[in-house]
């Protein structure tokens, strides 16, 4: 299949069991909410994004080539969500021309550009390459455990913290669940440059079996997610707050 010009708008999925190439001038855009998936190898000459909170599964271990402008802008909160058919098994991308990506939230992806994609105010959700900058913030430590009256503890340490604006808790009571952001402001840096800091922070979601994980955010906007931790409880409790 060949896309000589215009537009294709497609809300779905992208099946594609064959070859697809576009010339210069096509462009394919991913429109409406839920997920699309984009199956087999594609050359796209122009691939654009702009809903807000859209998830866009590509085929593990296929080839993405942009050759023209790539396009992906979420809004604050609600993400763009790139992700692979398998977990843990990279999707490749290899984007040739200009790129404007800002509020995606990306994991298991293998850019092969030289250039390495920095998107802005984005999230990296892990088992990427060549993907954000080398991460500003070392974690030692990240754990979670029981504490009184049905609060949960959730405590992390630093080794190093370049550039760091703070930390972001999040919680889901299912592992392939919506993680929801626990804390109402950001949690402030406390360590600088080489030093690290340990940090404590207090949750008390209720009964049951709840995951978390931690967000570093740098004073670019760009995060990086550490985690899950697991943890059980067995009591209920009050609200959440910063020890």
């Amino acid at each position: 299949m060949r896309l000589s010009s215009g537009t294709i708008k497609l809300g779905g999925d992208w099946l594609n069991t064959g070859a697809f190439n576009s010339d210069t001038s096509g462009t394919v855009v991913f429109t409406g909410i839920g997920q699309s998936t984009i199956t087999g190898t594609n050359n796209f000459a122009n691939f654009t994004c702009t809903q807000p909170g859209k998830q866009l599964n590509f085929e593990a271990g296929e080839t993405q080539t942009i050759a023209g402008a790539w396009t992906l802008t979420g809004a604050s909160g609600n993400l763009i969500r790139l992700g692979s058919t398998v977990a843990g098994t990279r999707w490749i991308v290899n984007p040739q021309g200009t790129r404007n990506i800002s509020f995606v939230d990306v994991q298991d992806s293998n850019n092969l550009s030289p250039d390495i994609i920095d998107p802005a105010n984005s999230i990296d959700s892990g088992n990427n390459l060549n993907w954000f900058s080398v991460t500003a913030v070392e974690i030692v430590s990240f754990a979670a455990k029981e504490g009184e009256q049905g609060a949960v503890i959730l405590s992390w340490e630093t080794a190093t913290e370049i550039d760091n604006a703070g930390f972001n808790i999040y919680r889901s009571k299912r592992s392939d669940g919506t993680y929801k952001k626990v804390n109402g402001k950001l949690i402030p840096a406390q360590g600088g440059g080489s030093l690290g800091a340990s940090y404590s922070y207090e949750d008390t979601p209720g009964k049951g079996i709840f995951r978390y994980k931690l967000e570093d955010v740098d004073y670019n906007g760009v995060s990086t997610m550490h985690g899950p931790v697991k943890v059980r409880v067995r009591s209920e409790g009050g609200e959440a707050r910063r020890r």
